[in-house]
């Protein structure tokens, strides 16, 4: 499940997610939408390959069975509030909406980006808390949960969010193969625990050192997260089908 080889994919209307929302008149309870999600049949044999999959949501479902806290109370008492992520949640306040960003979609024929909905098609349902998608954050907020993983798992207020050990498992490469992780994924990049993690500099064409290790999203962000040298950087944008790369003139920027 960590690895995203775990068989599954990305389906977001399946029929049992389907049948899970009209039983509950629109809500999807996650730890019953992730058990429906056992009905469907499996794409390939667990560790086969890698396939970018609802595997994070399914360890979401299972941090509430073993923790008997819903997923975002678990992650409010574990990160968020040590670390003093006051902007960090699954769902907004009243002031919070006020602020929320509106997103865009570049229109190529155009040459301009074109506002679309903040509605995020990853929250399944009401009451849905999803381990791979979801959580409003910001700038600022998410910052601090990069440094934190940059700086040996303790942020800036103090607080240890994770210990070094399980830091070097989460960025050691998983797989044997060549770097195919997916069809998304930098050259020189393998994937650890739910990250890619940097193998091979020659390949990469990026100045960052190997071990290096974070993700990036559909509209943009980016962040880099460099526990060799305690350094960190976390680029955020709203746009889908972006042409312009600018997160990686930013990294060699910072690195020059």
């Amino acid at each position: 499940l960590f690895t995203m080889s775990a068989g599954l994919d990305y389906d977001l209307n399946s029929a049992p997610i389907r049948n899970t929302r009209e039983k509950n008149n629109g809500a999807c309870p996650t730890v019953e939408t992730i058990r429906a999600l056992a009905w469907q049949p499996l794409g390939f044999d667990p560790g086969e390959h890698y396939k970018y999959s609802l595997c994070h949501d399914v360890l979401g479902a299972l941090i509430e069975i073993v923790s008997g806290m819903s997923f975002g109370e678990y992650l409010k008492k574990n990160i968020f509030d040590p670390l003093e992520m006051s902007d960090s949640t699954f769902v907004l306040n009243d002031e919070q909406k006020k602020r929320l960003m509106c997103q865009y979609r570049y229109n190529g024929e155009l040459g301009r980006a074109e506002k679309i909905t903040t509605a995020c098609p990853y929250k399944l349902g009401e009451g849905y808390e999803s381990g791979g998608a979801g959580i409003l954050s910001t700038l600022t907020d998410y910052g601090k949960f990069v440094d934190a993983l940059a700086c040996g798992g303790i942020g800036a207020s103090g607080a240890r969010i994770i210990s070094e050990d399980m830091l070097s498992l989460m960025r050691e490469n998983q797989f044997t193969d060549p770097v195919r992780f997916s069809d998304f994924a930098k050259p020189g990049y393998g994937y650890g625990l739910g990250v890619r993690t940097h193998l091979d500099r020659g390949a990469s064409l990026r100045p960052c050192p190997l071990g290096e290790f974070g993700w990036g999203g559909a509209a943009g962000s980016q962040m880099i997260i460099d526990p060799v040298n305690h350094l960190s950087m976390f680029y955020l944008q709203h746009m889908l089908g972006t042409p312009f790369n600018i997160s990686d003139r930013i990294v060699n920027a910072i690195y020059s």
